[in-house]
């Protein structure tokens, strides 16, 4: 059985969240995170559940407390959203070659960068097309509420975000819930 647990610092706040089994909650590898050793500053929210229910408590959690430097007002020091995955603090030297090659350009060739280009460029999609890709992505209409207070609706995500000099991938993760907030608009 699983257990979601958290770790508290010194003012007794939550500053990790984590999910396991066993003595997992005591283990000294947690990516640099400081593991309170003594066991007072440790809480399981839960016990005994299945390792679903455990993840979906995580990350309902690690959410709900928002991580530092991630998520306005977040307190925890976690890396991931939760769950299962993500980073695990180890990569293999293969891997990290891979990464180096593709950020060189070794992997995609310069013939295959101009292919991609052109096709791309112009390309004008009918309102019917768009919206076959909004429904395959799950999304139609994205509301926003603006740093005035009015709710926005959009139907096109680059042409917006041009309009109003936003990032583009960054007012995806306000859609996504990935951030909060971005220059002033949230998710509405």
């Amino acid at each position: 059985m699983f257990y979601v647990y958290g770790y508290l610092n010194e003012d007794g706040e939550v500053y990790y969240v984590g999910k396991g089994k066993g003595r997992r909650y005591n283990h000294p590898h947690h990516y640099g995170v400081k593991v309170p050793f003594d066991g007072g500053n440790i809480i399981f929210f839960k016990k005994n559940l299945t390792e679903q229910q455990s993840i979906n408590l995580e990350k309902n959690l690690i959410k709900f407390y928002g991580r530092k430097d991630i998520d306005e007002g977040g307190c925890l020091v976690n890396r991931t959203k939760g769950g299962n995955g993500g980073f695990s603090g180890k990569m293999k030297e293969e891997t990290k070659r891979k990464i180096g090659d593709l950020h060189r350009g070794k992997i995609v060739s310069d013939e295959v960068r101009k292919k991609i280009s052109n096709t791309l460029k112009g390309k004008i999609h009918s309102s019917e097309r768009i919206e076959n890709i909004r429904k395959g992505m799950g999304c139609g209409i994205y509301k926003f509420l603006s740093p005035k207070g009015i709710v926005v609706e959009v139907d096109n995500m680059t042409k917006f975000c041009y309009n109003e000099n936003l990032q583009q991938s960054c007012m995806s993760d306000v859609w996504n819930e990935k951030r909060k907030t971005h220059k002033g608009w949230k998710k509405f």
